[in-house]
């Protein structure tokens, strides 16, 4: 009874302050009850107006066509090894309908329909609901209120690579087709990939008279080779490189050469085993070969009958279908006869580009060399040329290998077993 006696003062009192405070603002003087009073109004003036406004605002609707479908929630199902491999309807039309000023305001890109797929269990495809954000409170409606979707598991499998060329080519020459790679791994849905037997590739080589390289797109086959078209499954390349080796095979004799050209035909047999050789390559490089040439003879080490066994050097792209593992050469002098002479050092020719003081050593230069018989009374010294090099030398005791060639004297002349020189150079 205390407190409800308590309570009433308290209300009295509060009311008595209400009815009897006053305030000044200006100079003026106003009642406490009075503001109090013209507050309240003004408010429930405000929360008529608003209600009005509201209530008569101008309703329109906007559509919004050819809206994007976003899928989300792809990272649940990546957990299942899961994965959606084609949004088949990627397309909606979105309504949206409400406060004029509002439509008005929303831009396409405010508009975002979605898919999620994280809830999904099975593979296949599967049609999920859309929904819309960014429109905030206003009504929206899409269509079609669901898409399709291709959901499936992951998966991949390595398959042979069949190459399968079209060309024409002549019956004197044979070929090879070969691929960069045997096999290619294809990725995807696992209810495609086992369809999936071969990758073949078909390019169109023309007519082939050398030998070639092309690059050929992929396509994937199943088992009874039609066409895997299906975007659900990826080979890891697109193109398959194909190399076309022509070839065809054409026998020639071998020869020999001179490395300085002293040696008259007259007098020199040389007896190459085998005499020939079996080429197999392609046909332009083939034509333009008549002869293998198996050795250069360095005739200043040729003093007399030699026997040499040597390999064949062929042109890039040639083999030798027989594979002879090395040939023979037997180099005859005929009619010649080897003798020497002692060669005068005042008559050496000495490049000497840093000017050095020198002299040699005092013994007798002699050059031995081969002659034809027939023509052996007829060489001196004269007939030889001999160069030192000091371009390389040091001060003190150098020995030097002279450059001799012999003079042409239109006969077989040349020097061989050519000893060094030595040379002192002064400091």
């Amino acid at each position: 009874m205390k407190k409800d006696i308590n309570l009433k003062d308290t209300a009295e009192k509060a009311k008595s302050f209400i009815e009897n405070h006053t305030f000044s603002i200006g100079g003026r003087t106003f009642k406490l009850s009075s503001a109090l009073l013209y507050v309240g109004c003004l408010f429930c003036a405000l929360l008529i107006w608003f209600n009005v406004t509201d209530s008569s605002a101008e309703i329109s609707s906007r559509s919004f066509d050819n809206v994007s479908v976003v899928i989300e929630g792809e990272s649940a199902l990546s957990r299942n090894n899961m994965a959606v491999f084609e949004l088949i309807d990627k397309t909606v039309s979105v309504s949206v309908e409400g406060a004029k000023n509002k439509v008005d305001s929303l831009d396409e890109d405010d508009i975002v329909a979605y898919i999620n797929v994280s809830d999904v269990k099975t593979t296949g495809t599967v049609r999920l609901s859309v929904s819309v954000k960014g429109a905030g409170r206003l009504d929206t409606s899409v269509y079609p209120s669901s898409v399709k979707t291709f959901i499936d598991e992951r998966g991949e499998k390595d398959v042979p690579v069949k190459v399968m060329p079209t060309y024409s080519i002549t019956s004197n020459y044979s070929h090879t087709v070969s691929a960069n790679i045997d096999t290619v791994t294809v990725t995807g849905a696992k209810s495609v990939l086992k369809t999936v037997k071969e990758a073949r590739s078909t390019p169109d080589l023309g007519v082939l008279t050398t030998s070639n390289t092309a690059n050929s797109p992929i396509f994937l086959v199943d088992e009874t080779g039609m066409d895997v078209t299906s975007l659900y499954v990826t080979p890891s390349v697109s193109n398959v490189v194909v190399k076309v080796e022509v070839y065809t095979e054409k026998t020639v004799p071998l020869s020999y050469s001179l490395k300085y050209g002293y040696i008259l035909d007259k007098n020199i047999k040389v007896d190459l085993s085998p005499a020939e050789i079996t080429l197999r390559g392609d046909p332009t490089v083939l034509e333009g070969i008549d002869t293998i040439n198996l050795i250069e003879i360095d005739e200043t080490k040729v003093s007399g009958s030699t026997d040499m066994i040597v390999k064949a050097s062929l042109p890039s792209g040639v083999t030798d279908v027989n594979k002879t593992a090395a040939f023979n050469v037997n180099i005859e002098l005929v009619k010649c006869t080897k003798s020497s002479v002692t060669f005068p050092y005042a008559s050496i020719t000495v490049k000497n580009p840093h000017g050095y003081s020198f002299g040699f050593k005092d013994t007798p230069f002699v050059i031995d060399y081969i002659v034809d018989s027939g023509s052996a009374k007829k060489v001196s010294a004269a007939d030889f040329e001999v160069i030192v090099d000091l371009s390389s030398a040091h001060e003190g005791s150098n020995i030097v290998i002279p450059k001799i060639t012999a003079k042409d004297k239109g006969f077989t002349l040349y020097p061989v077993n050519v000893d060094n020189i030595e040379v002192k150079i002064d400091g």
